[in-house]
């Protein structure tokens, strides 16, 4: 895995994360959080149509532990063939099940209500933040990682990068369609999962750092000694 970028650009970048989901987090119950969720749900439930709810149905499911769970043992035991395995596991793992366990503590700390009309599934539990756009933008985002360095290419990269933030961004779309999450709660998935993320990168490319020769020889002259 190759990624050039130093670990406190990405700690940085969990920072602003962290500052985005507590703005939205602060508004919260106010009438401006309201008005941007109810006129944005207004506009994607606006295009309802028999064929596309037939279609968000599957696609909603994609982002539910049922699937991401399996999907990302498999990408688990892919990892194991990877360089440095031990690491990448180790971080894979953190990723995806920190991101499921951050997300149960944030609803029990929030304690949101659902959407109450329009409902085409039922769902249980709290609503902030999204638990299905926390898991898909874990494990795509995840996946994205430990897929960097065996895609060599840079237009295999970018098809990568949009593969997964298409699929991570229609699954946050379908919970709207389906009227089981407002807007904020989607963006609030997105950006607790994403500064999760970040920290999990930053400590994998700090141990990758430190598990490297800090010079060329240095490995010929440990053993020499």
């Amino acid at each position: 895995m190759y990624i050039r970028i130093r670990p406190s650009t990405l700690l940085i970048f969990s920072l602003a994360c962290l500052v985005c989901f507590g703005t939205i987090a602060f508004y919260i119950g106010g009438p401006t959080l309201e008005r941007f969720d109810h006129a944005l749900t207004a506009w994607i439930q606006s295009i309802r149509s028999p064929w596309l709810t037939a279609l968000m149905k599957p696609i909603t499911a994609l982002g539910s532990l049922g699937w991401i769970a399996p999907l990302a043992c498999l990408a688990l035991a892919a990892a194991c063939f990877t360089p440095t395995r031990r690491i990448v596991l180790a971080m894979f793992t953190a990723m995806i099940a920190g991101s499921a366990l951050l997300n149960y503590g944030l609803k029990l700390a929030f304690r949101r209500e659902r959407p109450a009309l329009d409902l085409f599934i039922e769902e249980s539990g709290f609503s902030f933040p999204s638990g299905h756009a926390m898991q898909s933008f874990a494990f795509f985002a995840a996946l994205v990682f430990l897929l960097w360095g065996i895609v060599p290419s840079r237009t295999g990269r970018t098809v990568l990068l949009a593969a997964a933030g298409g699929m991570t961004g229609i699954i946050g779309l379908s919970r709207i369609y389906l009227g089981v999450h407002y807007p904020s709660d989607i963006a609030a998935g997105y950006l607790a999962s994403a500064g999760w993320l970040a920290v999990c990168a930053a400590c994998c490319l700090k141990l990758q750092s430190g598990s490297q020769p800090s010079h060329p020889n240095e490995k010929k002259l440990r053993t020499a000694s």
